[in-house]
């Protein structure tokens, strides 16, 4: 992770804590909570999440005019009725730390963009984490 590429110790730390806790909103219990974010290590139904498409990231060719990596939500995609909010989560966060392993992305950044066709209301218990993540709080 990029969180002690910082001269800013105490931001750095406040910034890996947000980390921790943005990924315990997302996990039922600590054994999920503390796996590593591989695809080996998701759950089946974390999986039939990553594979529904709800995140996408475009192939490394598709960059922005800046030279950074394109995630691509589309809730059209999502299902709440076959895969639950918190495995959408789970698979949405593996797609993200993936991309936060690039070093070019830990440079440069990246563009998200969400796609909010038939999205529905975002689960109160997760507007902390949501608004966390909007403000910065919780950036690679």
């Amino acid at each position: 992770m990029s969180y002690t590429k910082t001269n800013d110790h105490q931001d750095a730390a406040k910034r890996y804590a947000k980390y921790w806790e943005a990924r315990r909103d997302i996990c039922d219990n600590d054994e999920k909570c503390f796996r590593p974010l591989t695809v080996e290590s998701l759950l089946e139904d974390d999986k039939a999440a990553l594979y529904m498409g709800l995140c996408q990231l475009l192939p490394p060719d598709k960059k922005d005019p800046e030279g950074r990596r394109i995630l691509f939500m589309d809730s059209s995609r999502q299902d709440r009725n076959l895969i639950g909010v918190k495995s959408q989560a789970r698979a949405a966060a593996y797609m993200l730390m993936a991309l936060l392993e690039d070093v070019p992305t830990q440079q440069k950044g990246m563009v998200v963009i969400f796609w909010p066709l038939n999205s529905k209301i975002i689960s109160p218990s997760f507007r902390p984490t949501f608004s966390a993540a909007e403000s910065g709080k919780i950036t690679g």
